[in-house]
């Protein structure tokens, strides 16, 4: 999967690129603080997130999407469980919230 920039108010919203999303999901976003400088927020999957400075806006950028690569795999299998656990409780579903609680047994 790929990683896509996004404002932060999500896909659709308005503002600057500043959020990455991995498999549809927010990862990561660079953050502007008040008196100029400029910090990551890295959501680890199953932890809190974890702040960390950037020296600028460019390399703050580039550090998440490192990160993001070293991290993939595990961002996107998180994705995928949240949005299946997401599917199983829409009951309203039928079969496709059935296939979704099966998959999530599977998983555990």
């Amino acid at each position: 999967m790929e990683l896509r920039w996004h404002p932060i108010t999500g896909p659709a919203g308005p503002g600057e690129p500043d959020a990455l999303y991995v498999a549809g999901r927010e990862a990561a976003r660079i953050v502007e603080r008040l008196d100029g400088t400029w910090f990551a927020l890295l959501r680890y999957p199953g932890r809190k997130p974890v702040m960390r400075s950037c020296t600028d806006y460019p390399t703050g950028r580039a550090g998440i999407e490192a990160w993001a690569r070293r991290h993939q795999r595990s961002l996107e299998v998180d994705a995928q469980r949240r949005d299946l656990e997401w599917l199983a409780t829409q009951t309203w579903r039928g079969e496709a919230a059935v296939r979704a609680r099966a998959a999530l047994a599977a998983l555990r």
